[in-house]
């Protein structure tokens, strides 16, 4: 049963002390969820002595919210449980953050590998961090082996590291130029430079 309930917790659950106080902590669950608290959530606490997750809880309202909820078990002076003490955070715009951001990076994996044209991440010190199949064709290497390579491998004029911080302030780019296959072969090309961003990362 909750013994206390703080202005934090009004505030965010829209419920009075006076109307929480006696009630059974379930009745900020959904009742999906009921089941979860009871063989998991808590006999986890009651094992470790704390438990830390991200759950969805419901406001007075009626409305599901995502919080990352941390407990703690409450002992006396002979170690007896005697109750647990709970802090919680609403996480639901951050959720929703990085759902959109998974859904974003699915879309741009299924093109990337899907792309009938050979595209290459390329990390700030030239490094390819992912690579088509496309450029694995025309380039003669296997996706393991273009991976180990850098820009400068497969276009020796190009020299990455003296252009890089030039051509930040310039994309969207295009420009000819020439690429070497695996055999040494050379052949002529049309890049095109473009900036993105994955989970803060700028490629």
């Amino acid at each position: 049963m909750i013994t206390h309930w703080n202005t934090g917790s009004q505030r965010l659950f829209g419920y009075s002390a006076s109307g929480m106080v006696g009630k059974h902590v379930s009745i900020l669950y959904p009742e999906e969820s009921h089941s979860m608290l009871e063989y998991e959530i808590v006999p986890t606490l009651l094992k470790r002595g704390n438990h830390e997750l991200e759950v969805k809880l419901l406001r007075q309202g009626g409305e599901v919210f995502w919080a990352r909820v941390s407990l703690s078990v409450l002992r006396n002076k002979s170690q007896e449980t005697t109750g647990m003490i709970g802090y919680t955070l609403d996480i639901t715009n951050q959720v929703i953050a990085e759902a959109s951001l998974r859904e974003s990076e699915e879309r741009f994996r299924v093109v990337f590998e899907q792309a009938n044209e050979s595209i290459f991440l390329v990390d700030s010190d030239g490094r390819f961090k992912a690579v088509s199949r496309k450029a694995c064709e025309t380039l003669g290497y296997s996706e393991e082996e273009l991976l180990k390579l850098e820009v400068d491998d497969v276009d020796p004029a190009f020299d990455f590291n003296a252009k890089i911080d030039e051509l930040w302030g310039m994309l969207p780019l295009s420009f000819e130029g020439s690429h070497t296959r695996k055999d040494g072969s050379s052949f002529s090309v049309d890049i095109r430079l473009g900036e993105v961003r994955l989970r803060d990362e700028k490629y």
